[in-house]
Parts: structure tokens; sequence; C-alpha cells
């Protein structure tokens, strides 16, 4: 009776661990917005929602943009070290997420215009984990996790015909 409790104890404790461990999604939001005006304009923004589905806090490290064939990108980490950094609206890194939390950053059409129209776009975000000697794959202190669905640039602020 004894051997059956501590079994049943053991893949409890097991099964709790794994629910409440920090699983990390990534995922990017295009928006398009027509200003009003002389001349009208067209711009795109894209939102980066980083989400925790566990139950345990995790740190981000660092967020950004890149195209899919990595020749241009936007590292939060790079831009943030200039003179006069160009930053997306959001939190500052890094930055705490809650279990089962998430937080957003904006990237607006000065961050975009490195990115030419029709570009396949994937968001990503790194975040700290611990430290293990053992195996040796493991022993990086920071996990990227990348967007499953790539977006598309839709181009930059242009004048609308009329």
């Amino acid at each position: 009776m004894a051997l059956v409790v501590s079994l049943v104890s053991l893949f409890w404790n097991i099964g709790l661990t794994l629910i409440r461990w920090p699983r990390i999604g990534v995922v990017i939001k295009p928006t398009v917005s027509l200003h009003m005006g002389s001349p009208q304009t067209i711009t795109d923004s894209y939102q980066l929602a980083v989400i925790n589905q566990g139950a345990e806090a995790v740190t981000i490290a660092n967020i950004g943009l890149r195209s899919a064939d990595r020749s241009l990108f936007f590292d939060y980490d790079i831009a943030s070290q200039g003179a006069n950094p160009i930053l997306p609206e959001g939190e500052t890194l890094p930055a705490r997420i809650e279990g089962h939390g998430c937080l957003v950053w904006r990237f607006e059409e000065d961050i975009l215009s490195k990115f030419p129209h029709g570009t396949q776009i994937y968001g990503y975000a790194d975040r700290y984990r611990t430290f293990r000697r053992w195996p040796v794959s493991r022993r990086d202190p920071v996990r990227r996790t990348k967007t499953v669905v790539a977006s598309h640039r839709n181009g930059g602020q242009r004048a609308v015909d009329q």
C-alpha cells in the first residue's frame, strides 16, 4: 500500500511540475491605419504579444522582428544601445510576465521602414532560463521562441489615390 501511495505522489508531483512550467508563445498581428486628411496616408504597424501559458513567472530578455531569409531584422537589445534609440511602445526590457500573463509591444512605421513591401516577417522573444551543466545543448541561458505563422509587410507609409 505504501508503494502505491508513493508512486501516486511521485506522478502527481511530476504532473504539477509540467503544468506549472512556463510555456511562452509569440504572436504577431499586423494593423493597417488610414489617416484622413490632406493627403490621406496608410501606415502599417505590428503588435508583438508574448504570452506565458504556464503558471510560473518568466523574464523576457529581448524581443524583435526578422525577415524569413534572416537578412533584415530589428532587435530590441541592439537598438537600445544606440545614442537615440527607436524602440517599440511597451514595457522596457528585461520584463517579467506573471503566470498566464501577456505583454504587448507595438512596432510603428519608423521601425518597420527597414522591411520592404512584401517581406515575410517573424516575431521572436528571448527568455532567460536556468543554466545547466549537462547536457551541453542546454548551457545557453537564453531560449528563443518565434512566431509560428509569418506576416507579410504591406508596405510603408504611402499616399492614397483619390
